[in-house]
């Protein structure tokens, strides 16, 4: 089932969860509304970072099995490796800054952090006034671009990610509540998806049974384990394919594959083209513009 969200992305149900393509944009920030009402309180996961200020309301969000609060003041990231919702009771509102982008906005020297960290939530309260400043800038320079936007961009989306891992190092935002053990394998599946990993070998790591968290990560993560790790992989090998010059025998066995063709039919039967054309300067279908023909409020 498709459906399309602010005319822009395509939206899917995969399994319990909805899979929100990327348009053709690569860089996008508005301004929204949330209400308790649609798909948002649902699991779901992106195939672009999105990155959240908070500007008034309160409202909960689940990130990888946590569940952290938010007013005005929160900023949070939401990867493409992680799965969330939001939780908002009848009545409660929140309204947020939302920054849209791709992996080819991130420098490679802060890749790396953002790869390695938890759910990534702070508080920047004392922060507020300049941030907010900065994404105000940020969205006046989007509706008048000029020579100078795309370097303005960059610098905006580093500076924001930098500024996020520095306070999420320093000052990690508690959640409510939390599954830890969830939250522990969809870290250990980010740091480790180049290695042999199995739901096996992961459930060892973390001195629990296979079935065990193989349950408790479905039920928090919407997810299989194996599912979860294909779609790490692919991730990461996507972003390989477009944003470097490695050989795909090489991309595919850095990113867990056992072998080219494996990797090769995995990544047609996800992204619906081959590595070949992608390379090529193809998008996959969920990766095109979509049509300005309908709507499904965020």
């Amino acid at each position: 089932m498709k459906r399309r969200l602010e005319d822009r992305y395509d939206v899917e149900l995969v399994g319990g969860l909805w899979h929100i393509g990327q348009s053709g944009e690569d860089f996008s920030i508005d301004y929204y509304e949330k209400k308790s009402v649609r798909w948002k309180r649902r699991l779901h996961y992106h195939d672009f970072y999105e990155l959240e200020l908070v500007m008034s309301g309160s409202a909960f969000t689940c990130i990888n099995g946590m569940r952290f609060s938010l007013s005005r003041g929160m900023m949070f990231l939401v990867r493409p490796t992680d799965v969330h919702r939001y939780e908002l009771s009848e009545g409660e509102r929140l309204e947020v800054c939302t920054l849209r982008f791709t992996s080819a906005y991130i420098e490679p020297g802060l890749m790396g952090a953002l790869t390695a960290s938890g759910p990534l939530v702070a508080d920047i309260s004392e922060s507020f006034d300049f941030i907010a400043a900065l994404l105000d800038d940020a969205k006046r320079d989007s509706l008048a671009p000029d020579d100078y936007t795309e370097i303005l961009r960059r610098n905006t989306v580093n500076r924001l990610c930098a500024e996020l891992v520095r306070r999420c190092t320093e000052r990690v935002a508690e959640p409510e509540s939390k599954n830890r053990l969830a939250s522990s394998a969809v870290d250990l599946i980010r740091r480790s998806f180049g290695e042999r990993l199995t739901l096996a070998s992961a459930a060892k790591r973390l001195g629990v049974t296979p079935n065990y968290l193989g349950r408790v990560f479905s039920e928090n993560i919407g997810l299989t384990f194996g599912q979860y790790l294909k779609r790490v992989r692919l991730i990461f090998a996507l972003n390989m394919i477009t944003n470097t010059d490695e050989t795909l025998q090489r991309i595919a066995l850095d990113c867990g594959f056992s072998s080219q063709s494996v990797f090769a039919r995995e990544f047609r039967n996800y992204y619906k083209k081959a590595p070949t054309e992608l390379r090529h300067g193809s998008k996959p279908n969920h990766l095109k513009a979509i049509p300005h023909n309908s709507r499904l409020t965020p």
